[in-house]
Protein backbone atom coordinates (compact mmCIF):
# COMPACT_ATOMS: atom_id res chain seq x y z
CA UNK A 1 0.00 0.00 0.00
CA UNK A 2 1.32 3.26 -0.89
CA UNK A 3 1.55 5.91 1.29
CA UNK A 4 0.94 9.57 0.81
CA UNK A 5 4.42 11.40 1.01
CA UNK A 6 4.62 15.19 3.55
CA UNK A 7 6.50 18.06 2.05
CA UNK A 8 7.91 17.29 6.28
CA UNK A 9 9.03 13.63 4.05
CA UNK A 10 10.67 15.81 1.24
CA UNK A 11 12.82 18.23 3.73
CA UNK A 12 14.19 15.40 5.74
CA UNK A 13 14.98 13.31 2.54
CA UNK A 14 16.76 16.29 1.21
CA UNK A 15 17.97 18.32 3.41
CA UNK A 16 19.48 20.59 0.48
CA UNK A 17 20.03 23.54 2.47
CA UNK A 18 22.67 21.79 4.56
CA UNK A 19 24.38 21.03 1.73
CA UNK A 20 24.64 23.98 -0.03
CA UNK A 21 27.22 27.03 0.45
CA UNK A 22 25.71 29.99 2.78
CA UNK A 23 26.00 31.97 -0.15
CA UNK A 24 23.70 30.39 -1.88
CA UNK A 25 20.80 31.24 0.76
CA UNK A 26 20.95 34.89 -0.06
CA UNK A 27 21.23 34.07 -3.86
CA UNK A 28 18.24 32.18 -4.17
CA UNK A 29 15.70 34.83 -2.25
CA UNK A 30 15.47 37.27 -4.66
CA UNK A 31 14.51 35.01 -7.01
CA UNK A 32 11.94 33.59 -4.17
CA UNK A 33 10.28 36.85 -3.67
CA UNK A 34 10.20 37.18 -7.68
CA UNK A 35 8.58 34.02 -8.03
CA UNK A 36 5.80 34.66 -5.32
CA UNK A 37 5.36 38.32 -6.42
CA UNK A 38 4.34 36.69 -9.69
CA UNK A 39 1.82 34.26 -8.67
CA UNK A 40 -0.07 36.49 -6.61
CA UNK A 41 -0.03 39.20 -9.52
CA UNK A 42 -1.60 36.85 -11.84
CA UNK A 43 -4.94 35.21 -12.39
CA UNK A 44 -8.40 35.71 -11.12
CA UNK A 45 -8.07 36.44 -8.03
CA UNK A 46 -6.74 39.50 -8.99
CA UNK A 47 -9.30 40.32 -11.39
CA UNK A 48 -11.79 40.10 -9.55
CA UNK A 49 -10.52 41.99 -6.55
CA UNK A 50 -9.81 44.82 -8.72
CA UNK A 51 -13.52 44.78 -10.20
CA UNK A 52 -14.52 44.62 -6.72
CA UNK A 53 -11.80 47.48 -5.47
CA UNK A 54 -13.37 49.54 -8.51
CA UNK A 55 -16.50 49.81 -7.13
CA UNK A 56 -16.01 53.15 -4.91
CA UNK A 57 -14.75 54.90 -8.07
CA UNK A 58 -17.78 53.61 -10.39
CA UNK A 59 -20.47 54.39 -7.21
CA UNK A 60 -19.00 58.02 -6.85
CA UNK A 61 -19.24 58.91 -10.32
CA UNK A 62 -22.85 57.37 -10.76
CA UNK A 63 -23.61 59.40 -7.44
CA UNK A 64 -22.02 62.73 -8.71
CA UNK A 65 -23.69 62.41 -12.27
CA UNK A 66 -27.40 61.98 -11.30
CA UNK A 67 -27.17 64.29 -8.64
CA UNK A 68 -26.57 67.63 -8.76
CA UNK A 69 -26.07 68.59 -4.89
CA UNK A 70 -22.63 67.20 -4.79
CA UNK A 71 -21.55 65.95 -0.89
CA UNK A 72 -18.15 64.75 -1.31
CA UNK A 73 -17.16 64.67 2.75
CA UNK A 74 -20.49 62.08 2.91
CA UNK A 75 -19.25 60.11 -0.45
CA UNK A 76 -15.65 60.26 1.04
CA UNK A 77 -16.98 58.63 4.71
CA UNK A 78 -19.88 56.27 3.19
CA UNK A 79 -17.09 54.77 -0.29
CA UNK A 80 -13.64 55.33 1.05
CA UNK A 81 -13.65 54.91 4.58
CA UNK A 82 -16.41 52.13 4.90
CA UNK A 83 -16.92 50.41 1.71
CA UNK A 84 -13.11 50.58 1.34
CA UNK A 85 -11.46 50.50 4.10
CA UNK A 86 -13.87 48.38 6.03
CA UNK A 87 -14.98 46.15 3.77
CA UNK A 88 -12.90 45.19 0.52
CA UNK A 89 -9.75 45.72 2.17
CA UNK A 90 -10.51 43.63 4.54
CA UNK A 91 -12.08 41.05 2.44
CA UNK A 92 -8.80 40.90 0.07
CA UNK A 93 -6.33 40.81 2.45
CA UNK A 94 -8.39 37.14 3.35
CA UNK A 95 -8.89 35.81 -0.10
CA UNK A 96 -5.01 36.78 -0.94
CA UNK A 97 -3.17 35.85 2.45
CA UNK A 98 -5.70 32.12 3.28
CA UNK A 99 -4.81 30.49 -0.51
CA UNK A 100 -1.14 31.87 -0.50
CA UNK A 101 -0.28 28.02 0.59
CA UNK A 102 -3.87 26.76 -0.11
CA UNK A 103 -2.71 27.24 -3.78
CA UNK A 104 0.83 25.69 -3.92
CA UNK A 105 -0.89 22.27 -1.80
CA UNK A 106 -3.91 22.45 -4.81
CA UNK A 107 -1.64 22.98 -7.82
CA UNK A 108 1.18 20.39 -5.86
CA UNK A 109 4.14 22.81 -6.10
CA UNK A 110 4.59 23.55 -2.43
CA UNK A 111 7.69 20.77 -2.73
CA UNK A 112 9.18 22.86 -5.66
CA UNK A 113 9.46 25.39 -2.82
CA UNK A 114 10.77 23.59 0.00
CA UNK A 115 13.65 21.79 -1.83
CA UNK A 116 15.10 25.52 -2.47
CA UNK A 117 18.05 26.08 -0.27
CA UNK A 118 16.21 28.43 2.03
CA UNK A 119 14.26 28.01 5.35
CA UNK A 120 10.71 27.58 5.77
CA UNK A 121 10.24 30.56 8.45
CA UNK A 122 11.48 32.39 4.94
CA UNK A 123 9.63 30.76 2.46
CA UNK A 124 6.84 31.20 4.54
CA UNK A 125 7.69 34.98 5.06
CA UNK A 126 8.58 35.50 1.48
CA UNK A 127 5.00 34.60 0.37
CA UNK A 128 3.23 36.74 2.70
CA UNK A 129 5.56 39.96 1.93
CA UNK A 130 4.36 39.27 -1.70
CA UNK A 131 0.76 39.01 -0.25
CA UNK A 132 1.28 42.21 1.79
CA UNK A 133 2.96 44.07 -1.53
CA UNK A 134 0.71 42.80 -4.23
CA UNK A 135 -3.14 44.04 -1.60
CA UNK A 136 -1.52 47.22 -0.59
CA UNK A 137 -0.30 48.15 -4.40
CA UNK A 138 -4.20 47.39 -5.40
CA UNK A 139 -5.69 49.18 -2.54
CA UNK A 140 -3.34 52.28 -3.21
CA UNK A 141 -3.86 52.58 -7.00
CA UNK A 142 -7.98 52.29 -6.64
CA UNK A 143 -8.36 54.42 -3.36
CA UNK A 144 -6.31 57.30 -5.65
CA UNK A 145 -8.70 56.60 -8.54
CA UNK A 146 -11.62 56.41 -5.97
CA UNK A 147 -10.69 60.11 -4.20
CA UNK A 148 -10.76 61.52 -7.97
CA UNK A 149 -14.20 60.26 -8.11
CA UNK A 150 -15.17 62.08 -5.33
CA UNK A 151 -13.26 65.26 -5.58
CA UNK A 152 -12.21 65.99 -8.91
CA UNK A 153 -13.87 68.84 -10.66
CA UNK A 154 -14.94 70.37 -7.75
CA UNK A 155 -15.14 73.95 -7.90
CA UNK A 156 -13.48 74.89 -6.02
CA UNK A 157 -10.88 72.15 -6.37
CA UNK A 158 -10.79 70.64 -3.33
CA UNK A 159 -6.68 71.35 -2.63
CA UNK A 160 -5.53 68.01 -0.51
CA UNK A 161 -6.92 64.99 -2.52
CA UNK A 162 -3.09 63.93 -3.05
CA UNK A 163 -2.58 64.40 0.23
CA UNK A 164 -5.62 62.55 1.33
CA UNK A 165 -5.13 59.92 -1.37
CA UNK A 166 -1.90 59.07 -0.01
CA UNK A 167 -2.37 58.86 3.85
CA UNK A 168 -5.37 56.65 3.19
CA UNK A 169 -3.25 54.92 1.44
CA UNK A 170 -0.52 54.19 3.64
CA UNK A 171 -2.84 53.83 6.43
CA UNK A 172 -4.95 50.72 4.06
CA UNK A 173 -1.46 49.49 3.91
CA UNK A 174 -1.20 49.28 7.74
CA UNK A 175 -4.06 47.41 8.16
CA UNK A 176 -3.07 44.73 5.09
CA UNK A 177 0.11 43.90 7.09
CA UNK A 178 -2.01 42.72 10.34
CA UNK A 179 -4.51 41.54 8.15
CA UNK A 180 -2.63 39.27 5.90
CA UNK A 181 -0.15 38.13 8.72
CA UNK A 182 -3.50 37.19 10.83
CA UNK A 183 -5.65 35.54 7.64
CA UNK A 184 -2.12 34.17 6.64
CA UNK A 185 -1.69 32.15 10.25
CA UNK A 186 -5.28 31.24 10.51
CA UNK A 187 -4.86 29.21 6.96
CA UNK A 188 -2.62 27.14 8.95
CA UNK A 189 -4.54 26.27 11.93
CA UNK A 190 -7.65 25.37 10.37
CA UNK A 191 -8.74 24.18 6.93
CA UNK A 192 -12.17 26.50 6.61
CA UNK A 193 -10.00 29.63 7.11
CA UNK A 194 -11.86 31.81 4.37
CA UNK A 195 -15.35 30.97 5.97
CA UNK A 196 -13.83 31.58 8.95
CA UNK A 197 -11.72 34.60 8.31
CA UNK A 198 -15.05 36.34 7.01
CA UNK A 199 -17.28 35.71 10.48
CA UNK A 200 -14.28 37.25 11.47
CA UNK A 201 -14.29 40.14 9.76
CA UNK A 202 -18.38 40.46 9.39
CA UNK A 203 -18.20 40.18 13.81
CA UNK A 204 -15.34 42.15 14.63
CA UNK A 205 -14.18 43.95 12.31
CA UNK A 206 -17.54 44.62 11.10
CA UNK A 207 -19.59 44.97 14.31
CA UNK A 208 -17.73 45.34 17.44
CA UNK A 209 -15.38 48.07 16.09
CA UNK A 210 -18.07 49.87 14.93
CA UNK A 211 -19.59 49.59 18.74
CA UNK A 212 -18.46 52.35 21.38
CA UNK A 213 -17.29 49.49 23.53
CA UNK A 214 -13.79 48.59 24.72
CA UNK A 215 -13.77 45.66 22.83
CA UNK A 216 -13.50 47.59 20.10
CA UNK A 217 -9.86 47.52 20.83
CA UNK A 218 -9.15 44.27 20.25
CA UNK A 219 -10.16 45.20 16.32
CA UNK A 220 -7.95 45.89 13.64
CA UNK A 221 -10.40 48.59 12.29
CA UNK A 222 -10.57 50.57 15.26
CA UNK A 223 -6.84 51.55 14.73
CA UNK A 224 -7.68 52.52 10.91
CA UNK A 225 -10.61 54.79 12.07
CA UNK A 226 -8.23 55.96 14.77
CA UNK A 227 -5.80 57.01 12.07
CA UNK A 228 -8.30 58.18 9.53
CA UNK A 229 -9.39 60.66 12.68
CA UNK A 230 -5.82 61.66 13.07
CA UNK A 231 -4.26 61.44 9.46
CA UNK A 232 -6.69 62.44 7.41
CA UNK A 233 -9.73 64.22 9.14
CA UNK A 234 -7.08 66.08 10.96
CA UNK A 235 -9.33 65.56 14.35
CA UNK A 236 -12.23 66.58 12.99
CA UNK A 237 -14.70 64.73 14.82
CA UNK A 238 -16.76 62.24 12.81
CA UNK A 239 -19.60 60.26 14.06
CA UNK A 240 -18.03 57.05 14.70
CA UNK A 241 -18.50 57.34 18.61
CA UNK A 242 -15.12 57.81 19.34
CA UNK A 243 -14.22 60.63 20.94
CA UNK A 244 -11.15 62.34 19.91
CA UNK A 245 -9.95 62.69 24.12
CA UNK A 246 -10.28 59.55 24.43
CA UNK A 247 -8.41 58.25 21.12
CA UNK A 248 -4.99 56.58 21.55
CA UNK A 249 -2.37 59.28 19.22
CA UNK A 250 -1.17 57.99 15.67
CA UNK A 251 2.42 56.69 16.67
CA UNK A 252 0.48 53.96 19.03
CA UNK A 253 -2.24 53.19 16.76
CA UNK A 254 0.68 52.55 14.14
CA UNK A 255 2.15 50.59 17.05
CA UNK A 256 -0.03 48.54 17.73
CA UNK A 257 -0.64 47.03 13.75
CA UNK A 258 3.08 46.74 13.63
CA UNK A 259 2.95 44.67 16.26
CA UNK A 260 -0.16 42.68 15.09
CA UNK A 261 1.49 42.38 12.02
CA UNK A 262 4.92 40.84 13.34
CA UNK A 263 3.12 38.55 15.98
CA UNK A 264 1.20 36.86 13.62
CA UNK A 265 3.48 37.09 11.02
CA UNK A 266 6.12 35.01 13.53
CA UNK A 267 3.52 33.02 14.55
CA UNK A 268 2.17 32.25 10.79
CA UNK A 269 5.87 31.01 10.08
CA UNK A 270 6.21 29.10 12.96
CA UNK A 271 3.16 26.92 11.97
CA UNK A 272 4.79 26.79 8.38
CA UNK A 273 8.39 25.61 9.30
CA UNK A 274 6.56 22.82 12.01
CA UNK A 275 3.49 21.55 9.88
CA UNK A 276 3.65 18.86 8.06
CA UNK A 277 2.02 18.94 4.72
CA UNK A 278 -0.55 16.07 2.90
CA UNK A 279 0.72 16.17 -0.71
CA UNK A 280 -1.66 15.00 -4.06
CA UNK A 281 0.06 12.29 -5.42
CA UNK A 282 -2.02 10.08 -8.53
CA UNK A 283 -1.58 6.87 -5.87
CA UNK A 284 -3.73 9.16 -3.05
CA UNK A 285 -6.46 10.27 -5.35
Amino acid sequence: MNEVPTAQDTRSQTPVWERRPRGLLFAALPSLLWLCLKQQASGKRLWVLAFLFSLPSVIAIIVRTMHSTNAPAENEDALIFSLLANALVPFAALWFASAMIQDELEEQTLTYLLVRPLPRWVIYLSKLAATIAVTAALSAVFSFMAYLAVYAGLEPAHPEIADRALKVAALLALAICAYSSIFGALSLIMRRSLAVGLVYIVLLEGIVANVPFIARKLTVMYYVKVLVERWVLNDAVQDWAMPLGELPSAANSVLVLALIGVAFSLLGAILFSTREFRMKTPEAS
